[in-house]
């Protein structure tokens, strides 16, 4: 889902790219980049957010909202029987955590290159460590994992990938926000998002900004923290905030 831009301009390029795939490219690669963290509750119920990987130079991090690893660690304390999966990956949230930051609503994870190929992902590389924070001209790529896209099928589970591309409404050295309109947004895939739908699964998920010259590439920039659904926000934590060794600076 895209929002309508108000440059006439900038509308027209975004449809162009739209039917030449290019839009359709950009969300595989974020896709590919990031992934549902899941597990089963005491009920068998399932729960769900996002994780993003990306390699500083120094550390292979996964990296998402603090809540979703709250949820994780207690999980693992109160049932350690029952496993919590990252893509098809089993993960140790509590042997694995770096920091969850006090400040913000994030949380680093140590991980590693066997650990991402099984979870069937990709690590996002960045030109230089901390990328730069978005800013009120970037074009940027929000995603993430919602569970109105899950299908649980108890043996299993599935979960489609929901993106959305437009300019952020708000930036700042500790947070920035895309308002969604989906009503009036365009849609790049089959599945057509409600107004005010249920975002919750999106936490953790990744914030890319598509650089255009001197050669059109994605570049990880944040990890979404919160969706509002009533209000159709998403806001976002930018990498700025973690050091090359995923500690908070």
């Amino acid at each position: 889902m895209n929002p309508q831009f108000d440059d006439p301009e900038d509308q027209a390029l975004f449809e162009h790219l739209l039917s030449s795939g290019y839009i359709d490219a950009v969300r595989l690669t974020a896709m590919n980049c990031c992934a549902p963290l899941f597990w089963r509750q005491a009920d068998l119920g399932l729960r769900n957010g996002s994780i993003c990987f990306v390699g500083t130079g120094h550390e292979i991090l996964g990296v998402t909202a603090g809540h979703v690893a709250d949820a994780c660690i207690q999980q693992q304390e109160r049932l350690p029987d029952h496993t919590l999966q990252i893509g098809g990956a089993r993960f140790d949230p509590a042997r694995t955590l770096i920091e969850r930051s006090d400040q913000w609503d994030l949380a680093t994870f140590r991980l590693s290159e066997v650990f991402v190929n099984t979870a069937g992902r990709n690590i996002a590389t960045v030109s230089e460590w901390p990328p730069p924070a978005p800013r009120m001209k970037d074009t940027l790529l929000l995603g993430g994992f919602p569970k109105v896209y899950r299908h649980d099928l108890r043996s299993e589970m599935q979960i489609d990938f929901a993106s959305f591309i437009g300019p952020p409404q708000s930036v700042s050295d500790e947070r920035f926000g895309m308002v969604l309109d989906l009503a009036n947004s365009v849609p790049t895939t089959s599945k057509v998002m409600p107004p005010q739908v249920d975002l919750g699964g999106c936490s953790g998920g990744p914030a890319f900004r598509l650089v255009e010259s001197p050669f059109a590439y994605l570049e990880l920039v944040g990890v979404v923290y919160e969706g509002l659904s009533e209000l159709e926000i998403l806001r976002g934590h930018p990498l700025s905030l973690i050091d090359e060794h995923g500690h908070f600076v």
